[in-house]
């Protein structure tokens, strides 16, 4: 029942304009199955599954088909609900808006429960406090589904969350009160004043103790967050199962101690956990590990038999019940699938090793240690294709790490609460009782700062197919005690998911040759695959995207080209640097060249240079040729620029040669320029993302396209009006990352093949 539930959520959310009538049949299908075998005395196994698989598409269809106001602009008004984040980079500030009243210009209103809020403040600006009521003028716009391939649903983010808009913007801007004093929700005070009292007792060391307690990160230190990242243990930054079942276990020992009764114990229990959901604002990945120790914990506190698979499938069926969409969470995925190695293979692991033990007559302690790495050897093996897939790295680190991080957690989080109870009665007495945890901290950032570091701590790994993770999980499962196959026909299964595997990957073209633009909003990002090699044209403002594809299909970067430094083009180098992706050769303009080091992009160039990047300075008349991709550099000619320019009029502009396809990009150049750098082509790639201070009639008249790529945000797609009806007049077929996502273009013997990830992805 709890595999057919998931599969149907899975396929009602990725059917958003599927007419539910399908689904509604399908209930009806399985009522009826359900009741014939009720009658005929037959096993409801087939009927339910079947009843199931409906129900959960329909739920999770209607979930995400949400009826939303039109966007546009917006007279305001709502509550700020929880905290609010000011980005460092830029200023700007983040929020959420509950009971949202939204009014047009024409007077029409319309009400949703929760918005998501991003505005730039003036200077020094107070943030927004909950509970304050918000007066403004806004943009509510519609979250954008995933736009790139392996890219970031910000739409499902938000339907996650129980945001099913955006605002954007906030003109003439009224708070009330206009400066409140604390926070409205009692439980948000109580949460600082606990976060408060560790700092007053810990100083500078209560960053790890309020992570662990209260999911309170901030104070964390990126470099200390690598570290537990690559020392395999970035789990325990995140409140989730591990330290749900801490608290849990600690207070069974101290329930069973006082020697209470197991339904005072259930009880107990079952209030301690709502309250500490109700205190971490019912963040997810609490809830779901509260009611996955809930079940788990329930049935041995009253003494009832349980088998621990169907007590994780109910677990799984009662979190998807409230939050349908949690099954898209890597959080929740790995939850279960850590939970799930454990039981099925982590038993047969522990068994097998004790037996082992026992025969050579080990130590007590030597079998408590083993009993704690099979534990932790199972859930690795169960998340790792998961963890490989969304993080692309995998921990051997963390193997041998985690079992000791754990203990350490355990401790820590044990140490913290008394040092909580104890600053309430007297803080001295906290300070001193702080001390011993202090030193473990210390001890523990070190420890995993010494995993991190040490040789092939990690590996990286490109996202598996779902042929791939099938085969892993079919020869997981085969290792289980769940299956009655023995001898050979244990290895029948998965040797036939190997070969369907080995199928898939022969059948795959591997001399393939396309271009792809990426939808990065306001910037340009591209990337031309050539067989396994890959050369990047522009990194967009962020690099999230090319990191995203590049590490999800293990490719490096064999050359990037930066047709000139301003962010939305150049901004994603220190992001691509930052996540170790190897960049063999990287092409700027001679303007580029001679950025001065205390300049951003000048100490990203030289971070290139010296993790080993060769540079190359291009100017009109360069040729490179790589493989089956050659670059004309058209502009700038040295002889026509000078220092008084804009740096846009000194972008490269590059033909690029793709087999027989031709393909124009012109970086942001403006028109009294760019018709020095106009070639014949067949694929036009819009200067300045359709800006009309570029893209003229002449340089249309010259380069006379049959295709034009925009690359912009729905904002700079309104403003480029002019260009897109000068396309329509000519009869040149327009392909906008802003409406249709990432571009494909796949060159062929027989011609282009276009295709755009929004209408049905790429093949």
């Amino acid at each position: 029942m709890a595999a057919a539930f998931g599969v149907g959520i899975w396929i009602g959310a990725n059917a958003v304009n599927m007419d539910t009538g399908l689904f509604r049949v399908g209930i009806l299908c399985g009522a009826v199955l359900c009741l014939i075998s009720a009658l005929t005395g037959k096993r409801l196994v087939l009927g339910c599954a079947f009843l199931f698989l409906f129900v959960g598409a329909l739920y999770a269809n209607r979930t995400v088909s949400v009826q939303l106001p039109p966007g546009g602009k917006y007279q305001v008004t709502g509550t700020v609900k929880g905290e609010s984040l000011r980005r460092e980079e830029d200023g700007r500030i983040r929020a959420v808006l509950r009971d949202v009243e939204l009014r047009n210009a024409q007077g029409t209103g319309h009400h949703v429960p929760s918005a998501w809020w991003t505005y730039y403040p003036a200077m020094d600006a107070p943030l927004p406090v909950d509970g304050q009521q918000v007066q403004m003028q806004s943009t509510l716009y519609h979250p954008s589904p995933a736009m790139n391939p392996y890219g970031f649903d910000f739409r499902l983010y938000l339907l996650q969350k129980g945001i099913p808009v955006g605002l954007s913007g906030a003109r003439n801007l009224k708070f009330v009160p206009t400066h409140p004093a604390v926070a409205t929700d009692g439980w948000l005070c109580l949460r600082n004043t606990l976060n408060g009292l560790l700092d007053q007792a810990m100083g500078m060391d209560s960053a790890l103790p309020k992570g662990l307690l209260f999911g309170d990160t901030s104070s964390i230190e990126e470099q200390t967050s690598r570290s537990f990242r690559d020392a395999g243990i970035a789990h325990v930054l995140s409140v989730s199962g591990l330290h749900i079942g801490i608290l849990a276990m600690a207070l069974v020992f101290i329930m069973r101690w006082l020697n209470l009764s197991p339904r005072v114990q259930f009880g107990v229990l079952l209030v301690v956990l709502l309250l500490y959901c109700r205190l971490l604002e019912f963040a997810a990945p609490v809830v779901r590990a509260s009611i996955l120790t809930f079940v788990l914990f329930g049935a041995r506190l009253l003494h009832e038999r349980s088998d621990p698979l169907t007590s994780l499938s109910f677990a799984f069926l009662m979190i998807l019940a409230f939050r349908p969409l949690d099954l898209f969470h890597v959080g929740f995925q790995l939850s279960f699938l850590a939970v799930a190695g454990i039981f099925l293979l982590g038993s047969r692991l522990q068994h097998n090793a004790e037996a082992w033990l026992q025969k050579h007559k080990a130590p007590r302690w030597v079998k408590s240690v083993a009993a704690s790495y099979t534990i932790t050897l199972s859930a690795s093996l169960f998340t790792a294709p998961v963890v490989a897939g969304t993080f692309h790295r995998l921990s051997l680190i963390g193997l041998l790490f985690n079992p000791l991080a754990c203990l350490l957690v355990g401790v820590l989080m044990t140490g913290s609460l008394v040092v909580l109870v104890m600053s309430a009665l007297s803080l001295p007495l906290a300070q001193a009782a702080a001390q011993p945890l202090i030193w473990l901290v210390r001890l523990f950032n070190a420890l995993t700062g010494w995993a991190a570091a040490a040789p092939f701590a990690t590996i990286r790994t490109a996202a598996p197919t779902a042929a791939v993770m099938v085969f892993i999980f079919v020869c997981l499962f085969m290792l289980t005690r769940y299956t009655r196959y023995r001898g050979w026909k244990r290895f029948v299964l998965p040797g036939i998911a190997g070969l369907l595997v080995l199928v898939l990957f022969l059948v795959q073209p591997k001399d393939v040759l396309r271009y792809t633009q990426f939808s990065v909003g306001a910037g340009d990002a591209a990337i031309v695959e050539d067989g396994k090699h890959s050369y990047i044209i522009d990194t967009g403002p962020d690099g999230t995207e090319i990191a995203a594809y590049l590490l999800s299909t293990g490719r490096r970067a064999d050359a990037l080209f930066i047709t000139h430094l301003h962010a939305d083009h150049a901004g994603g180098l220190a992001h691509l640097l930052d996540e170790g992706i190897p960049l063999d050769a990287l092409y700027i303009s001679p303007l580029a060249a001679q950025a001065p080091a205390e300049d951003p992009m000048g100490q990203q160039i030289a971070r290139a240079v010296y993790g080993g990047t060769a540079v190359h300075v291009l100017a009109a008349g360069d040729h490179v040729q790589i493989g089956r991709m050659g670059v004309e550099v058209l502009w700038p000619h040295t002889n026509r620029t000078h220092s008084a320019m804009e740096e846009n009029d000194r972008s490269l502009a590059l033909l690029l040669t793709l087999d027989d396809l031709r393909l124009f990009t012109a970086g942001d150049l403006t028109a009294d320029y760019e018709v020095y750098a106009a070639s014949p082509t067949h694929v036009f790639k819009a200067g300045h993302h359709g800006s009309a201070g570029s893209n003229s009639q002449a340089l249309l008249s010259a380069v006379s396209p049959q295709i034009a790529l925009l690359s912009a945000s729905g904002a700079q797609e309104e403003r480029a009006t002019g260009f897109i009806r000068d396309l329509k007049e000519r009869q040149i077929k327009l392909l906008s990352t802003a409406t249709g996502g990432a571009i494909r273009l796949s060159v062929h013997p027989g011609g282009v093949v276009t295709e755009q990830y929004l209408m049905g992805g790429f093949r």
